[in-house]
């Protein structure tokens, strides 16, 4: 694996977990959103 290869795979990497903290965020703050407009 060259060195284009590995760097392009780090940023594919990093742009997932960056997705994935994003989505995290976004669903705990819509959740508890929910519950306080529940009643």
């Amino acid at each position: 694996m060259n060195l284009y290869e590995s760097m392009v795979f780090w940023f594919v990497k990093e742009f997932a977990k960056a997705i994935l903290g994003l989505a995290l965020v976004l669903g705990i703050v819509v959740f508890l959103w929910w519950i306080n407009t529940e009643d």
